[in-house]
């Protein structure tokens, strides 16, 4: 059996007419490439909608933040400012730390690393939050996120 330049040698199947049909034949073949119809544009969904959360229709994700936190989109913006700015001054305080003790094995230095981001990031997302007034929503995400890990119990 011949092969093309870029095809495998597949085993033809022959219709009842004598013809080969390139469906059933080459596998990369379908429909609407023998028609050239353009394929059917599926329903894309949002992160929060779509066939896993059939009760909301699909909605964009800050609008989904919005009416979970119950903010206006002026403080949207300022929390999620606060939280890439108190994240990335915690990573860079904790590498300044890190240097100052210079531990020696590269496990030990991530473990130390991910224990020290993990005790600076709520301090430094409050320290980040008052100059863009988000205090009162940090404290009381911190005072949730502390319930939920057990750390402080719930009132």
């Amino acid at each position: 059996m011949k092969t093309g330049f870029f095809l495998l040698p597949y085993r033809l199947r022959i219709s009842a007419f004598g013809e080969i049909d390139p469906i059933q034949s080459f596998p990369f073949v379908t429909r609407s490439s023998i028609t050239h119809q353009k394929p059917q544009k599926t329903k894309r969904y949002g992160p929060f909608s779509g066939p896993l959360c059939p009760k909301h229709p699909p909605m964009r994700w800050y609008k989904r933040l919005q009416q979970k936190w119950k903010v206006n989109s002026l403080q949207l913006a300022l929390i999620l400012i606060t939280f890439a700015v108190g994240g990335s001054l915690t990573g860079q305080v904790a590498r300044l730390i890190m240097d100052q003790i210079e531990p020696g094995e590269p496990w030990y230095w991530g473990l130390a690393y991910l224990l020290i981001v993990t005790a600076l990031w709520p301090f430094m997302v409050l320290i980040i939050s008052i100059p863009l007034g988000q205090f009162r929503f940090f404290q009381n995400y911190i005072a949730k996120l502390a319930g939920k890990l057990g750390l402080r119990k719930n009132p």
